[in-house]
């Protein structure tokens, strides 16, 4: 009879921790110090979606800005800055982060290759840090490009 209360007691301590494992989404390698499987790499911080890199954009047009930001609560503002090549960079704007993106409008004036970058800061106005920059062309609109004019409805004939 000892051998058998011994045999459920542990049959109840496999049970109990067979099901903490699937409750709680591990793997045995977790409980016995292995590599899990279950592990995903961690987000980047930060990231600009939109424009992708090396995008070619026409004089005059807006362009947004898309950033996304893992930390958002941490920060207190998201600064766009752009470099048009061989000229010193400059800060256009800086805006709160939403729910962890950041839209922002940038119309640019004159063609050239340009760089945008978006710089996290804290609420101790320090630099959080600053995703990869992307780099777009921006091209003079084509000669004799369509344009669309309003125009009256025409009336049928009677």
């Amino acid at each position: 009879m000892n051998k058998n209360r011994v045999r459920l007691i542990f049959g109840v301590i496999l049970v109990i921790l067979l099901v903490s494992v699937l409750i709680s989404g591990c793997s045995f390698g977790d409980l016995f110090g292995g590599q899990s499987s279950a592990k995903l790499p961690a987000p980047q911080s930060s990231a600009i979606i939109t424009p992708a890199d090396q995008t070619v954009i026409a004089v005059g047009f807006p362009v947004q800005v898309l950033s996304r930001h893992a930390s958002f609560k941490e920060l207190s503002r998201v600064e766009l800055w752009v470099q048009k090549e061989g000229q010193a960079e400059t800060q256009l704007r800086a805006d709160q982060p939403g729910e962890g993106t950041v839209r922002q409008e940038w119309i640019p004036d004159s063609p050239g290759v340009y760089t945008l970058r978006v710089k996290d800061i804290d609420f101790n106005n320090a630099e959080k840090g600053s995703p990869a920059p992307v780099t777009v062309r921006v091209e003079a609109a084509p000669v004799g490009t369509p344009s669309i004019q309003p125009v009256g409805t025409p009336r049928p004939k009677p």
